[in-house]
């Protein structure tokens, strides 16, 4: 869907000889962009565990995708763009980890220093 979504708004802005969704179905549906979307991205070794890690996953490997298509001479960039992103699965992991018991430690913290000011305070 970010393959159709990128290429969409590129030939929205640039224009071109055929309209802006023809273009983007073309991207959808050309080279091996189905193929990688359904097996290879979905691959549970090597794609993110997180639900949000999962959705910037998606995006970027469209991203990626469509700025190979378009910016370089390679004319299919959904395998390299799948090869970048599963390398970037543990740091997207890592930034988009849960937390699961509510509060982080930085806030426990904070609330535990103003308990112990109080009761100071009250001393």
């Amino acid at each position: 869907a970010s393959v159709f979504v990128f290429s969409l708004i590129y030939y929205a802005v640039v224009g071109g000889e055929y309209s802006a969704l023809h273009m983007a179905l073309f991207h959808v549906l050309a080279g091996g962009c189905v193929f990688g979307a359904t097996f290879c991205a979905t691959d549970y070794v090597t794609s993110p565990i997180m639900k949000h890690a999962k959705i910037a996953f998606g995006i970027g490997c469209g991203l990626v995708t469509m700025i190979i298509r378009l910016f370089c001479a390679y004319p299919e960039g959904a395998s390299f763009a799948i090869l970048f992103m599963n390398v970037m699965a543990p740091l997207l992991d890592m930034v988009a980890q849960n937390r699961f018991y509510g509060i982080g430690a930085e806030e426990k913290a904070a609330k535990k220093a103003a308990k112990e000011a109080g009761k100071e305070a009250g001393k």
